[in-house]
């Protein structure tokens, strides 16, 4: 590929702390020697911002794209058709990055991205770390890295991070884009990407760090698997939605209209039932716990509930449900009132 234009697309809610560190970041790295003559855009989709993250990156000479899709996938998608329209390059000459508000890039990311697309690569999917300072910088590294294989043989790792993330624009709309999802839009993409024949590189080479905060903006990513992580090492870990804030980045709350949000509030209700143990007595079980998944939307009106149950054997626990919109009202609210209804189900031991 003869790339003579990139653009970087970076997807932002409320990020006004985190987005300067990592707009820095990105102008040291459009500054490499490797990168003279190539045009560097980098496009801030501001979506559903409450605070200066608009500001902060038109300060920073970035283009700013305003949506309130309150989706990733969604604003991701936005940014990567503003620099397609912006970019003033063909597709065929035009690389595209993604990262995030919340991480930092080094010096030679895009010059490694471009080196690589120069040699036929259609995508490169890249690595994250975390900042050494961070107490799971460690657990992380033991677990991401478990299928490395010994020194000296490339690491084909099987992550993939809209942190870490580049490809050709006309690979990019061969394959359909960023899917509307709230979470694994970048693995959807690059899975597409492979359906389509298109070559992917996944390469170690040049990792991207990212925060370690343990309350994300999105359901089910990265933060997501950091929260799980904290609670199997014994870490501390809160990964409770941010008191006050009805917002979908930080609750996953769906808007309908074909969004496929999750609410990231951990309902929980508290076991009653008590089970025989190996001994033949009964004994009280544990609390078990139940996470909604995925909420329902006007598209899908089923939700998914996962049911987790921390003891030596079956259990069966009870737990109540209830649905309301935007606004706190729950559909009974509209029409008659109607009991929320219970839900027994039998868990088995360590789901």
């Amino acid at each position: 590929m003869s790339a003579d234009s990139i653009a970087v697309v970076i997807p932002a809610h409320d990020e006004e702390r985190l987005l300067p560190a990592a707009l820095a970041a990105l102008a040291r790295a459009a500054r490499h020697p490797g990168l003279a003559a190539v045009r560097v855009l980098t496009v801030v989709v501001a979506d559903a911002c409450r605070d200066r993250t608009e500001a902060v990156a038109r300060d920073a000479g970035a283009l700013v794209v305003r949506t309130d899709c309150r989706n990733p996938g969604r604003a991701r998608a936005a940014g990567v058709r503003h620099a397609l329209e912006r970019s003033f390059a063909r597709p065929s000459t035009l690389w595209i990055a993604t990262t995030d508000a919340d991480s930092v890039v080094p010096s030679g990311w895009l010059a490694h991205q471009l080196a690589h697309a120069r040699e036929g690569w259609q995508a490169v999917v890249g690595t994250v770390t975390l900042p050494l300072s961070s107490p799971l910088a460690a657990p992380h590294l033991a677990l991401y890295e478990k299928t490395r294989p010994p020194k000296g043989i490339p690491w084909l790792h099987p992550h993939v991070h809209g942190a870490n993330l580049g490809f050709a624009a006309d690979a990019y709309l061969d394959a359909g884009g960023f899917p509307p999802l709230t979470a694994g839009e970048d693995r959807a993409l690059v899975h597409a990407l492979e359906r389509c024949g298109h070559r992917v590189l996944r390469t170690a080479a040049c990792p991207v760090q990212t925060s370690p905060r343990l309350r994300p903006r999105a359901h089910g990513g990265f933060g997501h698997y950091l929260s799980a992580m904290a609670r199997a090492s014994g870490q501390p870990h809160d990964s409770s939605p941010v008191p006050g804030m009805g917002d979908p980045y930080e609750l996953g709350a769906s808007t309908g209209a074909g969004d496929e949000g999750a609410y990231r509030a951990r309902p929980r209700s508290r076991s009653t039932a008590t089970t025989p143990s190996a001994d033949g007595e009964a004994h009280a079980l544990k609390d078990g716990t139940a996470e909604l998944i995925a909420c329902a939307s006007t598209d899908d009106p089923y939700a998914t509930v996962e049911a987790r149950n921390p003891n030596g054997g079956e259990g069966r626990f009870t737990g109540k449900a209830g649905f309301s919109d935007e606004h706190g009202f729950s559909p009974a609210d509209a029409s008659e009132h109607r009991p929320r209804r219970d839900l027994g189900e039998d868990v088995p031991q360590g789901w």
